[in-house]
């Protein structure tokens, strides 16, 4: 088989709190390092005066420019400003969030001056990044890739993702839910296991909860059911966060609301402080000066986080319950338990799933990294990577999703579904409506108890009409309607469904041609900032060689010319704002052109004080 054009294709398990990459390489699934040689990437963005940070170093810098950094940015794909969660969410952010003509969300923040960015070119900055230390890792192009989203995601949230990506230049090859990427990735590793199974994957990430029944056989994984919910580690910290903030009013009489620096910091501590009790049964809060010159301190036991979290765990027994009612099986049908994500290190947690499921989860697969490596796979099967590195797995795996949402008609104020939740993909069915006077129809997708629009179509209000709903194997939606009382007439359309809130057309590409333009002024200002660093280094080295190892070798006068150039430089970069590359390398490179004449000459050359001159002149 030729190899396919679309060849170094990605996985990208974008988490709320912190993303994974990996890819199929040698044989085999690999995590892409980043920059700081690290696992993963926390997912965060921040805009500072003259540049835009992503993850450590976008996170190290919260504290500091708290309106500019925008971390779990993923619970806004597809937001609308009128969602409840958008608007308590909000009212917790120190940046800004405003609403466009239409309804979505855009962030105001501070970067070359007052700036309006949609979510969408928010997160495509990080995409970027991630875009680069894939092609940095692999050397060569990536253009491709496949990215998990929760099961909570409707048709708007994950166009919003793919167009995030898309103004990055990644083309999205799937977007598969996480419990169903990481059943691929079980699959993978136990494709020799010809014993059937029901595997319950359950993710319990920084900001959703994300449930999938699996039938895994023998390489083979086959989504049965799946749900979830928007609950996550994000949620369990604001709830300690806010029980902190109490402690701290009743005890100095100062309110944290409104002082994001000293919330910033109060919320990295309790971060850590839920981490710490998963493996020990207390620790302690201890801030220094957190605010007013107050300094805060809590000792917190397990048992009181566990009770602060009792809502986020109220959520998870209802939405497994709620699995276990839609799939039609017991539990005791269920084989294997996996955990993932974060919070499945809560000791809590495995003591839910002992109770609700009747036994331990299961340590099989690694928990932080399954569902990229459930991605990669995707993405090597659909490049045809896996017919190559002398590989035959493309002929094992196999897998297939269901739709997470009844996808319908709403007609008036009445729903229709026509493909319902947890039907197997590729599906195709058919309803006949009484439009009843109305000119247009609503296609929607409905997870109860929200109904969300998709798009609309006109109709002649005076005809019976068919319509008919298709959802690829790649979750692809597409629909058909005619008229069937129309005598010898019949209007037909098909077309395939996108949110009609994503960017697209005019709007997008303007949107791509300013991100190029971001992108070559980030190059420009890492370069001159890489640049201003070497010159200050060689300064540096130039002073102490005129101080030390040339004294008796070369001329005072010489070297106190060299010197007090040398420190004119010092004085002009430390004054001026960044500049471009060339200006520092131009002064660096007369400095330069100044110690090779010196040292040329073994300080017996006539004229060199002059020659001197006339190079820094």
């Amino acid at each position: 088989m030729e190899k396919s054009a679309r060849s170094n294709a990605i996985g990208i398990d974008l988490g709320t709190t912190k993303t994974t990459l990996s890819v199929w390489t040698n044989g085999h699934t690999e995590i892409i390092l980043n920059d700081e040689e690290e696992r993963y990437t926390p997912s965060c963005v921040c805009f500072t005066e003259e540049e835009r940070l992503v993850g450590s170093m976008a996170q190290s810098f919260i504290g500091k420019h708290p309106w500019n950094s925008i971390p779990a940015f993923k619970r806004f794909f597809g937001a609308k400003d009128c969602d409840p969660a958008v608007k308590t969410l909000a009212t917790t952010l120190p940046y800004k969030i405003e609403s466009t003509p239409n309804g979505s969300l855009q962030v105001c923040v501070d970067y070359r001056g007052a700036r309006r960015f949609s979510i969408e070119q928010v997160a495509s900055v990080f995409f970027s990044r991630l875009k680069l230390q894939a092609e940095s890792f692999l050397r060569a192009e990536v253009t491709y890739a496949v990215l998990s989203v929760p099961s909570t995601f409707a048709l708007s949230h994950i166009e919003s993702m793919k167009a995030a990506a898309s103004i990055s230049g990644l083309c999205v090859l799937n977007t598969i839910s996480e419990g169903a990427l990481a059943g691929t990735e079980y699959a993978y590793r136990d494709v020799d296991n010809m014993n059937s199974k029901i595997v319950l994957f359950v993710n319990m990430g920084g900001g959703y909860l994300d449930v999938s029944l699996c039938n895994v056989q023998a390489g083979s994984c086959f989504v049965i059911c799946t749900s979830g919910c928007e609950a996550g580690g994000i949620d369990i910290d604001n709830a300690l966060v806010q029980h902190c903030i109490e402690q701290f009013l009743k005890s100095t009489g100062v309110d944290l609301k409104g002082s994001y620096k000293a919330l910033r910091k109060l919320r990295t501590h309790c971060e850590n402080a839920k981490k710490v009790l998963s493996t020990i049964v207390e620790t302690t809060i201890d801030i220094p000066y957190l605010a007013n010159d107050q300094d805060f301190t809590l000792n917190l036991k397990r048992e009181k986080l566990e009770e602060l979290s009792s809502n986020f765990f109220e959520k998870c027994k209802k939405v497994l319950n709620g699995l276990l009612t839609n799939s039609g099986l017991a539990k005791e049908d269920i084989h294997e338990v996996v955990l993932l994500g974060g919070v499945s290190r809560m000791p809590k947690v495995k003591t839910m799933m002992k109770e609700l499921l009747g036994k331990d989860p299961m340590v099989n697969i690694n928990a932080d990294e399954a569902v990229a490596n459930g991605a990669a796979i995707h993405a090597a099967l659909l490049t045809n990577e896996m017919y190559y590195h002398g590989s035959l797995l493309s002929e094992k795996l196999s897998f297939n999703d269901v739709l997470a949402f009844d996808i319908g008609i709403q007609l008036a104020s009445e729903f229709t579904p026509i493909l319902l939740a947890n039907s197997s993909i590729p599906e195709k069915r058919s309803a006949v409506l009484q439009a009843s006077g109305s000119k247009r129809v609503t296609v929607a997708q409905r997870k109860e108890p929200r109904v969300i629009p998709i798009t609309s179509l006109a109709i002649n209000p005076v005809d019976e009409i068919e319509i008919t709903i298709e959802a690829d194997h790649m979750g692809t939606i597409m629909i058909a309607y005619k008229y069937t009382n129309t005598s010898n007439e019949v209007v037909s359309y098909k077309s395939v469904l996108e949110s009609d809130d994503v960017l697209k057309g005019e709007s997008f590409e303007a949107i791509v041609a300013e991100e190029k333009k971001y992108k070559e002024e980030d190059c420009e200002f890492v370069l001159a900032k890489k640049e201003r660093n070497q010159l200050e280094n060689y300064c540096n080295l130039v002073k102490r060689e005129l101080q030390e190892e040339l004294v008796g070798k070369v001329e005072e006068g010489v070297r106190n010319c060299v010197s007090e150039y040398v420190g004119q430089v010092v004085g002009w970069y430390e004054e001026s704002p960044l500049l471009k590359q060339a200006d520092y390398l131009a002064r660096k490179q007369k400095i330069e052109e100044v110690m090779k004449l010196i040292g040329n000459s073994k300080a017996k050359k006539e004229g060199l004080l002059s020659q001197i001159k006339n190079i820094i002149s």
